[in-house]
């Protein structure tokens, strides 16, 4: 390794080990004998602190989630197919994981599914439920967006399904809530 490599090395580690809380005056921290292995190690613990902590703040979201589920009604969204599944993800967590898995970037609505102001939905082929394929964000009654991996657009297929969804889990909902003309009159 060059010298710049190898000083931009100690620097990392030493930033890495300062916000990990170690001691800066401990010639241990500072001089450690193999500074390229020491930085690995550190970079693996940070790793592994970011994993702890961004599990904790999932758990928090999860419950303000499962709150917003119940509140807004979300379950009545979920429905199946002959061929699809259409359901709510069953943690923040998995929000995430769809994400990284279909390369979009459906985790950065967390904060809003968590506070209730946004519905997202996992479409699935019923033969392949734990795969994800399609998702879907739903607001204020209406169909925001239904994206495949890599923010592909829907296929015939799925606009189809979608269409199915809306007419059953979307407008069948107005159907109940909206005053008739009647109710309207008397007002």
């Amino acid at each position: 390794t060059s010298r710049r490599q190898r000083q931009m090395c100690i620097r990392d580690s030493l930033q890495m080990a300062a916000g990990l809380g170690y001691n800066l005056d401990d010639e241990w921290v500072l001089f450690p004998r193999n500074m390229e292995e020491r930085h690995a190690q550190l970079i693996e613990e940070q790793r592994e602190r970011d994993r702890k902590l961004q599990k904790a703040d999932d758990a928090q979201k999860t419950e303000f989630y499962l709150e917003s589920m119940k509140k807004h009604g979300w379950k009545n969204y979920e429905m199946e197919t002959e061929n699809y599944v259409i359901r709510l993800p069953k943690n923040i967590g998995e929000i995430r994981k769809e994400g990284n898995k279909m390369h979009h970037c459906v985790a950065t609505y967390i904060d809003r599914v968590a506070k209730g102001e946004t519905c997202i939905l996992f479409i699935r082929e019923k033969e392949r439920e734990e795969e994800p394929f399609y998702t879907m964000e739903v607001r204020n009654g209406e169909v925001i967006q239904c994206r495949a991996k890599y923010n592909g657009a829907m296929t015939e297929p799925v606009k189809k399904l979608v269409n199915i969804f809306k007419m059953k889990k979307l407008w069948s909902c107005l159907l109940y809530t909206s005053p008739s003309p009647r109710d309207m009159r008397r007002s």
